[in-house]
């Protein structure tokens, strides 16, 4: 594998739940004991793109080869970079399941149709656009993606602002690569992961 220097890029609004505080803190430390050449970039900002446009620029200008995107309601193993990183591929993305509605998986095979899978395939696969609640990208697809639209990250009515960077990405030649046995819980009021989503509709039952 070749040489890595990582930039972990939180975009914050203003608080982080606790639960990812706790697996932020155990990832730094298996970071450090594997000897990795990383930092940590955390941006607040009010609106996100503005957060994660910043975040690009940073790692583009201070020459960090892979970035690693963290939203602050994940929660994920502490050898979450060890893994992504093994697959060897320029632009990573964890499946999670969103907190609202269907439960999809925060990843879509078809820009085009920009709808979230509901099911998570059991094998790796490629898709075409992913939500960044937990993103491994190497910096040369932000560097290709800003050279030839001008920016990353930017609002728009069709999309977030994610998946507009990976409509970018992909006129660029890149798509997404996701292992589904890398699993990130996503943060409600009980973590939702990826493949128990039958006990989470049993506990929105107990609720009504």
């Amino acid at each position: 594998m070749k040489k890595v220097k990582l930039l972990i890029a939180v975009p914050c609004y203003d608080t982080a739940e606790a639960g990812f505080l706790k697996c932020f803190a155990d990832l730094l430390m298996h970071l450090n004991k594997e000897g990795y050449d990383f930092d940590v970039k955390v941006e607040r900002a009010t609106l996100v793109y503005l957060a994660r446009e910043n975040l690009a620029i940073h790692a583009i200008h201070n020459s960090f080869t892979h970035v690693l995107w963290l939203d602050t309601d994940q929660v994920f193993e502490p050898d979450i970079v060890d893994r992504m990183l093994a697959l060897e591929k320029p632009f990573v993305a964890a499946a999670i399941r969103g907190r609202h509605g269907k439960h999809a998986i925060n990843i879509s095979l078809s820009i085009r149709e920009c709808e979230p899978i509901e099911e998570l395939p059991k094998e790796p696969f490629w898709a075409e656009a992913c939500g960044f609640g937990t993103v491994l990208i190497e910096t040369k697809v932000m560097q290709a993606v800003r050279h030839a639209h001008g920016t990353c990250f930017e609002p728009t009515y069709r999309m977030g602002e994610d998946f507009q960077f990976c409509q970018k990405a992909l006129s660029c030649g890149y798509k997404v690569y996701c292992d589904p046995s890398i699993k990130v819980g996503h943060i409600s009021r009980y973590t939702i992961w990826p493949d128990n989503i039958d006990l989470l509709r049993e506990y929105e039952k107990q609720e009504r």
